[in-house]
């Protein structure tokens, strides 16, 4: 015959406390701290400081890849007017030479008139 015996007909619905602090926490109105993740003891209704700086952190990224985006656009855009001013001062330098070519032509147009 066992020396002790078992309880079989333990109720289901009935728990066990591991520790009183559960029961602190309720009479006062509050969450225990490992039932919520947003608990504070300070102030219950505001967010952990993870969960704030997992929140900066979302908000920091969008930030930057906002930025980014708009650095690269503007990069891009920077680099179209590069190109717009090389190939406004090509033209101005063809011009220039096309000038000089004409006014070299007019002064030899002008020495064969004076000459005849």
């Amino acid at each position: 015959m066992p020396f002790f015996k078992f309880n079989r007909q333990r109720k289901l619905s009935q728990k066990s406390k591991s520790s009183s602090m559960g029961s602190i926490y309720k009479d006062y109105g509050q969450e225990h701290p490992s039932n919520s993740s947003t608990w504070d003891p300070i102030d219950p209704g505001r967010t952990s400081y993870r969960e704030r700086k997992i929140s900066e952190d979302v908000e920091s990224n969008r930030e930057i890849r906002n930025l980014q985006e708009q650095n690269l656009k503007l990069q891009e855009e920077k680099n179209v007017l590069q190109l717009k001013v090389e190939i406004l001062l090509d033209m101005l330098a063809q011009k220039t030479a096309e000038a000089e070519l004409q006014e070299g032509d007019l002064l030899k147009m002008r020495n064969i008139l004076a000459n005849s």
